[in-house]
């Protein structure tokens, strides 16, 4: 039978004293050589760290904006000049109203019901927001008193008579 040939140094060629040495060289390369790859292997794990990070910070600009999309064409809350509204029932129905009156002003004339459907859809409107409804351009007189309704009132007739 063939005799395995030993790994180890024959111990009676080399003694102790040069094996020594000759292990801790040939481990130090090899730690060496470790290292050297685990940092090129550190860098690369950093890189792509460092890409997914900024992958993340884009999709959560992208999902921001998205949710503002969102909110913007759904209604939900609204943006008005007193703050923000919560948007009701009522003020979804009347904004969808006005789409489809407006989608039909595009195609044709309104008729004179469509067109007192969306004033008064716009009044409501704005007095869910608590907006204005007069003309800016008007300003609104002060109540008068039941003296004087009379008055304007015997003026007219007074008018009328002459």
């Amino acid at each position: 039978m063939a005799k395995k040939k030993s790994m180890l140094p024959d111990v009676g060629t080399i003694g102790i004293e040069e094996l020594v040495p000759k292990i801790r060289s040939e481990n130090i390369e090899t730690v060496k050589k470790n290292v050297s790859d685990l940092s090129e292997a550190n860098f690369a794990l950093n890189d792509f760290n460092n890409k997914l990070m900024l992958q993340l910070a884009e999709r959560d600009k992208e999902i921001s904006h998205l949710k503002n999309l969102l909110i913007n064409s759904s209604g939900i809350p609204l943006i008005t000049s007193g703050g923000l509204v919560a948007a009701t029932p009522e003020l979804l129905l009347i904004e969808q109203q006005l789409k489809l009156l407006h989608a039909d002003s595009l195609v044709r004339a309104l008729t004179l019901d469509e067109i007192k459907r969306f004033d008064l859809l716009m009044k409501n409107k704005n007095l869910i927001q608590e907006m204005p409804t007069e003309i800016s351009g008007q300003k609104k007189s002060p109540a008068k008193s039941k003296e004087e309704l009379a008055q304007i009132a015997s003026k007219r007739t007074t008018e009328e008579k002459s």
